[in-house]
């Protein structure tokens, strides 16, 4: 994402009082570990799979909305039963 449209979208939020959202450039595969833990993840991208960072960094019971498929890892169920 271009720093000036992140930029641009905290401006537009301020301007119309929304209070819980922060947009950061960087690199979204990491999450954004400063600000953890959050209530939901919204991805407008489609990574080819779905980074451990973001369900790291949700809470608890939260939820995630991404097109990303999840990798199977050593603590998954799928993976347990090969």
């Amino acid at each position: 994402m271009d720093p000036y449209l992140t930029r641009w979208a905290n401006v537009i939020h301020q301007e119309r009082g929304v209070e819980n959202v922060d947009c950061f450039t960087g690199d979204g595969t990491a999450g954004h570990p400063e600000r953890a833990s959050y209530d939901r993840l919204v991805a407008w991208c489609t990574p080819a799979l779905l980074p451990d960072a973001w369900i790291d960094q949700l809470a608890n019971g939260c939820w995630s909305s991404t097109s990303a498929s999840r990798r199977a890892s050593r603590s998954s169920p799928a993976s347990a039963s090969s």
